[in-house]
């Protein structure tokens, strides 16, 4: 048991090294950083699911919605790929002090389980590298129902919360 707690301990701190040593050397060389999924992770089960792909800003505008369009066109790398339906489109970008909320077209509801997990892990760390934001939230429309969902999710934990579901539950009372 405590081998397997010093080993978490030391993974957390592995994790937390990385991630701070890529925002730095990211606002040195002054490089955007677009996740995607890591193609070898499926036959190397060491390699991280989620990489990294640096990209240089001044290719693209300031604006979220024009770098996020570019975002999902896909990685440039061979080794990485898009968990994200091709003509995905952001509706709408709404910031406040705590938070933001990207509305996506309603083709996001047609993922997969498994793709759709990735998706929004990726589009969350994608989302926190360009606007800073700990609180991010992914609001589409389901293409079947016509219902709204939206997700909630930060940086530092890829569980997502669904909140649909809870709103769908009581909408039968």
């Amino acid at each position: 048991m405590n081998r397997l707690i010093r080993t978490l301990l030391v993974a957390l701190f592995l994790l937390t090294f990385c991630s701070c040593s890529t925002t730095q050397e990211n606002q040195q060389s002054n490089t955007l950083n677009f996740y995607y999924c890591n193609s070898n992770a499926i036959q190397n089960l060491d390699t991280y699911v989620i990489a990294a792909e640096k990209r240089n800003p001044k290719e693209f505008s300031d604006a979220l919605d024009v770098l996020l369009d570019e975002y999902f066109k896909g990685p440039v790398s061979s080794d990485l790929f898009s968990p994200f339906p091709g003509n995905l489109k952001v509706e709408s970008i709404v910031q406040s002090n705590t938070h933001i909320q990207i509305t996506l077209s309603s083709v996001f509801s047609n993922l997969s389980d498994v793709d759709y997990s990735l998706a929004c892990a990726c589009l969350t760390k994608t989302v926190h590298e360009l606007t800073g934001f700990e609180n991010i939230y992914i609001s589409y429309e389901n293409a079947s129902t016509g219902k709204r969902h939206t997700i909630s999710a930060n940086p530092d934990s890829y569980l997502l919360n669904d909140n649909s579901v809870i709103s769908d539950i009581n909408e039968g009372d």
